[in-house]
């Protein structure tokens, strides 16, 4: 895995992180931070070269229906730096100001959670895996 590390001097330093476990279990996670990835994961779709602050993290969360309201800094926060001793997340602190943090998927963690979500996408939706029936090879209906 690779790490990216903003410094005070604005340059960006990459460290190889291998001392996580060898391999990410999503199985292992609690349901707070599989949703954290999910979210993550779910805005990288739609911004797929920016970091994402964690208001918009939190924000995300809010449209889950479990969540009433977006979880508290007290309760993210620790699970974030908990998901990032894991391997699954980097944080890197704004250059303008370093109260805020923004938040990636690392690459083990991405591709962790594209074939989860194939897996999920297949379960839910099996008509989908063959969108399109089998021509005969004999022309007219199969029937």
């Amino acid at each position: 895995m690779t790490n990216h590390t903003t410094t005070p001097d604005s340059t960006d330093t990459t460290t190889d992180d291998t001392e996580h476990d060898p391999e990410l279990r999503f199985d292992t996670l609690s349901g707070f931070q599989r949703d954290i990835l999910r979210a993550l994961y779910a805005l990288d779709a739609t911004h797929p070269q920016a970091s994402e602050p964690a208001t918009t993290i939190r924000a995300h969360l809010t449209a889950y229906p479990h969540y009433d309201d977006a979880p508290t800094t007290s309760r993210f926060y620790p699970t974030t730096h908990r998901l990032q001793d894991r391997g699954w997340i980097h944080i890197t602190h704004d250059l303008d100001d370093a109260r805020h943090r923004h938040y990636h998927l690392t690459t083990p963690a991405t591709h962790q959670l594209d074939q989860i979500t194939t897996i999920e996408h297949h379960t839910t939706h099996p008509a989908i895996t063959h969108p399109h029936p089998t021509p005969n090879p004999h022309g007219g209906d199969d029937a």
